[in-house]
């Protein structure tokens, strides 16, 4: 079994970093060719992305949930759902054009989760793209090692044999 490469969530810092805000939705300008359908787009990557640690801010390794772009039981249960769909369709148009250099870009409050996930996943999905981005790194990377560690014996029992995946 390869080895998983290590994605850093798109952290706190980050969301308050007009540089980062502008490369991340610069890329998904370029990469989302219809921005409505952006949700169907970050689910098609996500379940590409199978080689990847998401790490979040504490070190830990995690899913990256989709659920900040879906509809809530009670938004249902109210008869909300089609307006709240819209919503997140007009947000992913807004966030999915390209900004000017000559621009400062910033995230609103009640998105930064929407665009956490948005960023994490362009940036699994396109390193290349990314490998030049100042991204903001917490400054003590020790737990990095040991999540990376973890996740590397948990692959493999004493006898060699794959095991599930946490």
């Amino acid at each position: 079994m390869t080895e998983k490469r290590i994605i850093f969530v798109f952290n706190d810092a980050e969301l308050h970093s007009p540089a980062l805000i502008r490369e991340a939705r610069n890329l998904a300008a370029l990469k989302m060719p219809e921005p409505r359908r952006g949700r169907d787009f970050l689910c098609n990557l996500l379940r590409d992305l199978d080689d990847v640690n998401f790490i979040n801010a504490v070190g830990q390794i995690i899913e990256v949930d989709l659920a900040v772009f879906g509809v809530s039981d009670h938004e249902i249960d109210i008869g909300d759902a089609a307006r709240i769909n819209e919503l997140i369709a007009d947000w992913f148009e807004y966030t999915c054009q390209p900004v000017p250099d000559d621009i400062t870009s910033y995230v609103q409050a009640h998105t930064r989760e929407r665009f956490r996930v948005l960023a994490t996943i362009l940036i699994a999905a396109y390193p290349e793209e990314v490998k030049d981005w100042p991204r903001i790194i917490p400054a003590n990377d020790n737990w990095v090692l040991e999540a990376a560690n973890a996740s590397n014996h948990n692959r493999e029992d004493k006898d060699g044999d794959e095991q599930e995946e946490i």
